[in-house]
């Protein structure tokens, strides 16, 4: 169910994981994508109604309160806290929208998949979201030893699966009926919000960028389908750092929690724009075929970044020269 872990992967990673679209190339391989109905309002009405526009993205929402617009996320973000609204939008081929959400709930009703995250869903159900057919779920995830509280919604829109997670600390006054309740509300803006995502880089021969709010995502001809090369630079979450002698154990764990669970066969020290961190490659497995993959995880004062590229070996020669170019060619544009 590749589209089941596109989502489970922006959705399950909201407790200082990487806040990304990481498998673009997941979903069915038809070239276009059927529009999904529904309604769209110009966003001079929506903030009017009181939303917010969510940066890089179509989806507004109506903020709680102490919440603020987190243009690196994208989302919202309660200030000094973990707690936070993460919303991903990842173009993504699809031909039907209820299959889409078929997959996406069969994902979350996932036990042993949904565990590997820390995650414990105590109710998951099919919903509507501004005229679009949902999944949505409540529950709990840990991490770093919390328990925080989880709501989450999942939709498919004009051609894009969109994740609207929320990620609550213990303490906050949100819970996560609450937070369903604002993502249930979620509307869909005429235009997307701009924004930044604070990088770049320079793409390599034949690749084209791709609409991803996380971050940034390129694929090999602009094409989108299992296995097609795709390359990824996502932002963790959570806004703290990672202690020098950690670092090397949290970039394997990142590598490894991959979609498609690869395995690393060479790791060194990399340093990349002022950035420390490591450098990986390896081979996976995803919706039965394997996957290679590189990676460079890169230690920040908040954080890290995740910049990865993954491709079928059966189909494509190998990409791991490009994806270490794209890679080692990253500049910071937001210090």
């Amino acid at each position: 169910m590749l589209l089941a872990g596109l989502a489970a992967a922006v959705a399950l990673a909201g407790c200082g994981g990487s806040g990304s679209d990481e498998n673009p190339s997941g979903g069915k391989s038809s070239p276009t994508a059927r529009k999904t109905g529904g309604p769209a309002t110009a966003p001079g009405i929506l903030k009017a109604e009181g939303y917010v526009l969510v940066p890089r993205t179509n989806v507004a929402l109506r903020p709680p309160d102490g919440f603020v617009v987190a243009a690196s996320l994208p989302g919202l973000a309660r200030k000094g806290t973990r707690s936070t609204f993460l919303v991903s939008q990842a173009a993504t081929p699809y031909d039907d929208p209820e299959e889409v959400v078929d997959e996406v709930e069969t994902g979350f009703n996932d036990e042993a998949a949904t565990a590997q995250k820390g995650l414990e869903l105590s109710s998951v159900k099919r919903l509507s979201i501004d005229g679009r057919p949902a999944v949505g779920a409540t529950g709990t995830q840990t991490a770093g030893g919390l328990a925080f509280n989880k709501a989450i919604v999942t939709f498919p829109s004009e051609g894009f699966l969109v994740t609207v997670s929320a990620t609550l600390a213990p303490d906050d006054p949100v819970s996560a009926a609450d937070a369903l309740a604002i993502l249930r509300g979620a509307r869909w803006s005429t235009r997307g919000a701009a924004g930044n995502p604070g990088f770049v880089v320079r793409p390599a021969a034949g690749y084209v960028k791709q609409a991803a709010s996380g971050g940034l995502s390129y694929t090999l001809g602009g094409r989108l389908g299992p296995g097609v090369p795709a390359f990824l630079v996502n932002r963790s979450l959570g806004g703290t750092p990672t202690p020098r002698h950690e670092r090397r154990d949290v970039a394997r764990a990142r590598f490894g929690a991959f979609p498609g669970n690869p395995r690393a066969d060479s790791e060194e020290p990399v340093t990349i724009s002022g950035l420390a961190g490591w450098e990986f490659t390896g081979t996976g497995k995803e919706g039965g075929r394997e996957r290679r993959y590189y990676a460079a995880v890169l230690f920040t004062d908040e954080g890290y970044l995740a910049l990865v590229g993954t491709f079928d070996p059966a189909s494509y020669s190998d990409q791991t020269d490009a994806f270490r170019s794209m890679a080692r060619s990253l500049e910071l544009t937001d210090r």
